[in-house]
């Protein structure tokens, strides 16, 4: 089962960075730092790059074949493992290992994040903030540059292994008023206003 999750891992982190690629030059950086990090030869990228290839294929075609829901479903499964088991062989031990680890952190990392509030949506939702809100260039470059030195600050507090867990929280509390009040001085009082309506908009509804 090892085996299955390790190749299936591969794969994902070769199809990521494949799909991005297609979207922007930071994919193919993506993608040769994991090839780095694993040491791949040529020969193994290109044989990744076939079975990523023909998994993507198959899996395309179970959308448009007449199985029933549950039979896709099934299908899908056989076919990860297949593929999962392919890509596993490609590998040497001393990779097998790197994936290990590299797979650890990633899911420590993704601890991490949860932990502190960042789900990776960041991006879209500052989009959107700022098209709702109409921030002038100006705003949102204040704003960007406070992004940035709460998440310089947040990390360095993640970090800080002298602190309790309560401790941590109790001053992430306070980096975030305070994170607010310079908010307060870059947005207008109606974009504010505004603000803290789309808040409560998108608050989940506690049903009864």
């Amino acid at each position: 089962m090892k085996k299955i999750f390790l190749g299936a891992f591969a794969i994902m982190l070769f199809a990521g960075a494949q799909a991005q690629s297609k979207q922007k030059h930071g994919g193919k950086q993506k993608h040769e730092m994991i090839a780095k990090e694993l040491n791949l030869s040529e020969e193994q990228n290109a044989n990744l790059k076939s079975i990523h290839e023909a998994q993507r294929k198959e899996m395309e075609s179970l959308k448009t074949s007449s199985l029933t829901a549950e039979q896709s479903k099934a299908k899908r499964k056989e076919l990860h493992k297949k593929y999962s088991e392919q890509s596993q062989a490609i590998f040497t031990p001393a990779q097998k290992e790197q994936m290990k680890k590299m797979k650890a952190e990633r899911k420590e990392k993704g601890k991490g994040d949860k932990k502190f509030g960042r789900h990776g949506k960041g991006s879209k939702e500052n989009a959107d903030l700022q098209k709702s809100l109409n921030l002038t260039q100006d705003q949102q470059d204040r704003l960007a540059k406070m992004r940035s030195e709460s998440k310089t600050q947040f990390e360095i507090l993640k970090n800080d292994k002298s602190l309790t867990e309560d401790q941590k929280k109790e001053k992430m509390k306070t980096m975030k008023q305070v994170q607010h009040e310079k908010m307060k001085n870059i947005l207008t009082k109606e974009q504010i206003e505004k603000m803290q309506t789309m808040k409560r908009e998108h608050k989940p509804k506690v049903s009864n």
